[in-house]
C-alpha cells in the first residue's frame, strides 16, 4: 500500500486537515493533532461517534448530508497554499 496524505479544504479553499492514508486513514489537523479516522467511507471520532462520510476520497459530508470538506479536485473554490504540517 502506498502511503500518501490527502489535504482537505473548506468550501472557500482554505486548508482544514489532511488524511494520512498510511496511518490507518487518520484525519489530522495541521498542528499535528489527530481528530478522527475513516473506515471505508465512514468518518468516526476517536470516541466512536459517527461524524459523516468521505465519498470516493473527494468530498466529506456531515451527518446532515452537507458538504463540509473537499480535496483539491472537488473544491468549489480555488485552493490556497497548504501550510506547513506540524509533527504528528
Amino acid at each position: 500500500m502506498v502511503s500518501m496524505e490527502i489535504t482537505i479544504y473548506d468550501k472557500k479553499g482554505k486548508t482544514c486537515a489532511y488524511v494520512a492514508t498510511g496511518d490507518d486513514n487518520t484525519i489530522y489537523l495541521f498542528n499535528g493533532k489527530p481528530v478522527a479516522y475513516i473506515d471505508d467511507e465512514n468518518i468516526y471520532g476517536f470516541n466512536g461517534k459517527h461524524l459523516g462520510w468521505f465519498i470516493r476520497k473527494r468530498v466529506m459530508y456531515d451527518r446532515k448530508g452537507l458538504r463540509i470538506g473537499f480535496t483539491s479536485i472537488s473544491c468549489p473554490s480555488h485552493t490556497l497554499v497548504e501550510p506547513k504540517k506540524s509533527a504528528k
